[in-house]
């Protein structure tokens, strides 16, 4: 959740945002290594890292549901 300040709003409104949990099936070697390598050198570059990793971290995802669902 974050709290945003809207122009010609007193008070700041409060965003929610919902993680699907799917996401607990990325492993944590994954993760580690995202946190590790990714460019933090403004907030552009970090969306465009975490943009770059979706396809993997979503086949990775997509793969432990099939085996999931195989046993």
């Amino acid at each position: 959740m974050v709290f945003i300040k809207k122009p010609g709003v007193e008070k700041p409104i409060c965003v929610l945002f919902l993680v699907n949990p799917v996401v607990k099936l990325l492993s944590t070697a994954s993760k580690n290594e995202f946190l590790k390598s990714v460019d933090r050198s403004d907030r552009y570059s970090k969306l465009l890292s975490l943009m770059e990793n979706c396809d993997y971290f979503f086949a990775e995802i997509s793969y432990k549901q099939n085996q999931v669902k195989i046993m």
